[in-house]
């Protein structure tokens, strides 16, 4: 790997680290925003009136909320850490370690999908929470 390639590689992945970036700060804005309103209706009526199953859907929601935000950190962050290794080629190529930079794939991490899951799972048993608890 010469010097233009890993120039070119850099700038594709802090291109899509930018793009996820702001994806990632959009989503944390919206979320702020909601939270505050959520916070601000709960306490106009009494927390009280709520029933079980409106509350559990609450934690079981703000579950999915926090396995989410991890997900899109670590998604956001992919492209840093694929900078990284790429680094680490064109290095290894220079000090003859390696012929060639060779090919690394870009698959999730097992964290991005235990993470993406647990989001999943826990935002549709806080949706059927609440359509229970809205019908009952």
């Amino acid at each position: 790997m010469d010097l233009d390639s890993y120039k070119k590689a850099r700038e594709v992945f802090m291109k899509e680290h930018e793009e996820k970036y702001d994806g990632f700060t959009r989503l944390m804005l919206g979320l702020s925003v909601t939270f505050i309103t959520l916070v601000v209706g709960l306490q106009s009526a009494s927390a009280g009136q709520l029933s079980l199953m409106l509350k559990s859907a609450v934690v079981v929601h703000s579950l999915s909320i926090l396995s989410g935000v991890w997900v899109q950190y670590l998604v956001m962050a992919q492209p840093l850490y694929d900078l990284k290794r790429a680094y680490k080629l064109a290095e290894e190529v220079l000090e003859e370690k390696r012929a060639n930079p060779g090919w690394f794939e870009r698959p999730p991490s097992q964290t991005q999908v235990v993470c993406f899951n647990v989001q999943v799972i826990t935002f549709i048993f806080a949706f059927v929470l609440v359509v229970l608890a809205v019908v009952a």
